[in-house]
């Protein structure tokens, strides 16, 4: 459990637990909502240097 930014956390996890490979879902978003808000995915994307798999989540 953490409290704070979840990018932030995922990043920091990622280190302490030397990981050599992210895993994370993804929701689609209107492009206005990543413009405004941005997305954790798209956050942990532009900051680490460990190879991301991105799983798309389709709402039903």
């Amino acid at each position: 459990m953490a409290e704070g930014d979840a990018a932030t956390a995922i990043l920091e996890y990622s280190k302490t637990w030397n990981a050599d490979l992210l895993v994370m879902g993804t929701h689609s978003h209107s492009v206005f909502e990543k413009l405004l808000m941005g997305t954790v995915a798209s956050n942990v994307l532009k900051k680490t240097k460990v190879p991301v798999f991105m799983v798309p989540i389709k709402k039903k």
